[in-house]
């Protein structure tokens, strides 16, 4: 993907972005852990600003390739690592957000 078209997306998704950026970058802990953090700090209306933002990602013209991409170059998981794709793994994170939302204060 040309980097001037990441830049767009990376503003475009911010909340996303910024969520892949700051919790799973190079010196993470076990992904556990990080999901342990992520509820921890978590609340309702951060959640559900970044749910938004990964429903507007996952249902967005990108091509599959593309977002793959756009996961890869904002985080730094190895996706082989933990037997899954970026967009399945996206997804899975967005199906345990939606499960904890309820749960949250505001």
């Amino acid at each position: 993907m040309l980097e001037e078209k990441m830049w767009l997306l990376i503003e475009e998704f911010e909340e996303l972005s910024e969520f892949l950026g700051g919790y799973f970058h190079q010196d993470m802990e076990p992904l556990e852990e990080v999901w342990a953090e992520i509820v921890e700090n978590a609340n309702r209306k951060n959640t559900t600003l970044l749910l938004n933002d990964i429903d507007r990602f996952l249902n967005s013209n990108l091509s599959h390739i593309e977002k793959e991409e756009f996961i890869k170059e904002n985080c730094d998981l190895y996706f082989p690592a933990i037997n899954t794709t970026p967009l399945e793994w996206l997804i899975q994170m967005q199906i345990e957000f939606k499960k904890l939302l309820p749960s949250l204060k505001d």
